[in-house]
């Protein structure tokens, strides 16, 4: 008579062979995935890279490797080897295995990397191949869209930026937080060609945007200021510039970004007192980034020589 025993080792050992190394390294993918991230956070990026090679390794499925391939390219970008980052990237979009949204994630991981080596041209072919992803977010599309806008405005291709941005603003529907940073980007072009009246219709639109963050109402009054200041018309700049204090939810840093605008339109008119005022309230306040503290220390210093 067979053992009860022996029948379980001769029936269930292949099984066990084949399903317990996939237990081990799905355990083994979360474990290194995890101290990947924690190195990632510490901005120990070096060791991240290596701990989410290891979780690459040991991934199961397709989109495991591709989410621990996302972050190594995260991590080579943040070191500044944009090379490594987009190689990272590129596995990830040209994977058949990764889902689209992993892909589109990876495109615009390569723009970043691109643009921060003013690569823009390039940059924009990898906006427009996410674009024929044919199962990304309305939302997605949307970003894809205006950010090909971009590339063409950091080129100063602006003719072309305005089509572009007005090509998207055409569209039906679209999210109120594309519709604002189309808006402000389309304000930008027109203020850079010195259109000063079609690029306040645009930052005027976006203080009619109702749902959006105060930070992008922020831009839109600053960039009225900007156009008013390039225009000679300084009391109507800083009236722009103190739209931005009446706002609700604005930091300190808005608040700094405005007073030196403001304090630059006295500047300019040559009303030094004022405009030491304007600079010197940057100074009190206390969650202000160190670039805007050195500049308004700048400008006073300017001003008394």
């Amino acid at each position: 008579m067979v053992s009860v025993r022996y029948l379980f080792v001769v029936l269930l050992a292949p099984v066990l062979v084949f399903w317990m190394p996939e237990a081990v390294w799905c355990g083994d993918y979360e474990d290194a995935f995890r101290e990947g991230a924690a190195s990632y956070r510490a901005r120990d990026f070096g060791e991240a890279v290596e701990k989410f090679e290891e979780a690459v390794k040991v991934a199961v499925t397709g989109q495991e490797r591709a989410k621990a391939q996302l972050q190594i390219g995260e991590s080579y970008r943040l070191m500044r080897d944009y090379g490594k980052a987009r190689d990272a990237y590129r596995k990830v979009y040209e994977s058949g295995e990764a889902t689209s949204k992993q892909k589109v994630e990876a495109r615009l991981g390569a723009v970043l990397a691109y643009r921060k080596e003013e690569r823009y041209k390039e940059a924009r072919q990898e906006y427009i191949e996410g674009l024929k992803l044919e199962d990304i977010l309305r939302f997605i599309r949307e970003e894809l869209k205006r950010s090909v806008a971009l590339t063409y405005s950091l080129e100063g291709e602006y003719g072309e930026a305005i089509d572009k941005y007005r090509e998207l603003l055409g569209g039906e529907n679209i999210f109120p937080v594309n519709r604002a940073i189309a808006l402000n980007g389309l304000g930008d072009c027109y203020r850079n060609e010195k259109k000063y009246d079609e690029a306040r219709r645009s930052y005027g639109e976006v203080l009619e945007i109702g749902s959006i963050h105060v930070r992008f109402k922020v831009r839109a009054l600053l960039g009225l200021g900007g156009c008013y200041a390039e225009e000679g018309r300084f009391e109507e700049a800083r009236e722009e510039y103190n739209g931005v204090l009446d706002l609700e939810g604005i930091n300190d840093n808005d608040r700094a970004e405005a007073l030196i605008a403001a304090g630059e339109a006295y500047a300019e008119e040559g009303k030094v007192v004022p405009a030491k005022k304007e600079f010197g309230k940057v100074l009190g306040l206390e969650n202000v980034s160190r670039s805007f503290l050195r500049n308004a220390k700048k400008n006073i210093e300017a001003l008394e020589e």
